[in-house]
């Protein structure tokens, strides 16, 4: 996803010498293009995220577009007064990049873990929230922070993640990414719905699910605004929605379900797989912690099959 990211932030930079890229510090093996390409629009600021956000906010009240990129919970957390204050309360065209979300940087404890960033970002008004699950939705969620006028948050996963099999192409929109199986109106119909890395997980459990309920599972790459009309169509058709997210249940990829589902009155039962309000007080790898909290493939079909049970 860092490639991918890099790679199309040069080609915004060819197509409009008004694109820079700020950092903090770090990524110089992975920024050598940029610093190769555009060097004129490649700024280190060094270890000040908080300064970071706030000349970002400067360069894009003059015309630009800056993309400020770091790791884990630093471009967000570590300068949410600036973002909001400097950035969001003026509409800057910021778009806060954070790389490692969820637990991609696990063994450096709970400080690098960014499980409540979706919350927070969803939170403050006017931010467009984006978290792509593979190369090919990075790529497109950096074009299309480029093209909205206003602060964005992308949400990106460390490095190496596969792709993903989609069935459409516009990430502003909900995106299948299993094929509908033939319908069984005596089993129980279940949409498994995601955003960002841990949608990898999601697809490895649907083909272990087996036949025990009426699956399809689901990309959200556009976690605000939402795309409302589809996920209403979802909780509508189906008995229960389950969220998967790398992150807290409070604030996240299950609450937007849970609060369109209450709002619109809709049939679905929603099942939400998350951090369930806690730190993670373990530390390991991303597999590990993903299996520790019940968020890896496992985990997701031990919950699907409980559905089936008549015990979800």
């Amino acid at each position: 996803m860092k490639k991918a990211f890099i790679s199309t932030v040069c080609e915004l930079m060819e197509k409009d010498e008004n694109v820079y890229l700020f950092t903090a510090d770090l990524g110089f093996g992975v920024m050598n293009r940029v610093i190769d390409e555009h060097p004129d629009k490649f700024v280190n600021l060094g270890i000040c995220e908080q300064n970071m956000a706030s000349a970002a906010a400067g360069m894009a009240l003059e015309g630009n577009t800056v993309f400020t990129y770091s790791i884990g919970n630093f471009p967000t957390m570590r300068c949410l007064e600036q973002i909001r204050n400097d950035v969001a309360y003026h509409k800057a065209n910021v778009k806060i990049v954070a790389v490692g979300g969820g637990f991609s940087y696990g063994n450096l404890g709970m400080s690098h873990h960014a499980t409540e960033d979706i919350a927070i970002m969803r939170a403050i008004p006017g931010m467009t929230v984006l978290s792509p699950a593979d190369s090919y939705e990075t790529s497109e969620a950096v074009k299309l922070a480029k093209e909205i006028n206003g602060p964005v948050y992308i949400r990106l996963g460390r490095g190496g993640e596969p792709d993903i099999p989609h069935f459409s192409s516009d990430i502003t929109k909900v995106m299948a990414v299993t094929q509908t199986c033939s319908f069984r109106n005596e089993l129980p119909s279940v949409a498994v719905c995601g955003s960002g890395t841990i949608l990898s997980e999601i697809v490895s459990a649907s083909e272990t699910i087996g036949n025990s309920v009426n699956l399809s599972c689901y990309s959200i790459p556009l976690v605000k605004p939402a795309d409302k009309e589809s996920i209403i169509d979802i909780c509508s058709r189906n008995d229960y929605v389950v969220t998967v997210e790398e992150h807290n249940i409070i604030g996240g990829l299950g609450s937007l379900f849970a609060e369109i589902i209450a709002e619109n009155q809709l049939r679905s039962r929603i099942v939400r797989i998350g951090m369930k309000d806690e730190f993670t007080s373990v530390v390991g790898s991303p597999a590990f912690l993903r299996h520790h909290y019940g968020l890896d493939c496992e985990g997701i079909t031990r919950a699907v099959k409980a559905i089936a049970e008549g015990k979800g």
